[in-house]
């Protein structure tokens, strides 16, 4: 089997006005809608009204975060499409001593 090697992901974090959360929005994505217009979408899938850059921060969003935690977890797309997939490891001392059998 072989692995598919993907890009790094950079993003930037934004405010919406809608929900006052920062979501998580890819360079490509911004300079994208920067260009053609529109409204940036998020990893998380929602599209961004981006508030003011005067404005505070407000709490990161959830599945903006799950999402990324998810990326950096699982690095390659063969284990990210195959969670269960993964190797294991050498079992704890404790477990070996007490083993049943």
């Amino acid at each position: 089997m072989t692995t598919i090697p993907t890009r790094r992901l950079y993003t930037g974090w934004f405010l919406a006005i809608d929900d006052e959360h920062e979501h998580a929005v890819t360079d490509e994505e911004f300079s994208r809608t920067r260009a053609g217009g529109g409204l940036p979408e998020a990893v998380c899938g929602h599209a961004v009204s981006i508030a003011s850059c005067m404005s505070p921060p407000g709490p990161h969003c959830h599945r903006c975060e799950r999402y990324l935690a998810a990326r950096e977890t699982f690095p390659d797309l063969a284990t990210r499409l195959d969670p269960g997939r993964h190797v294991h490891r050498k079992p704890s001392l404790l477990r070996r001593l007490f083993r049943a059998g």
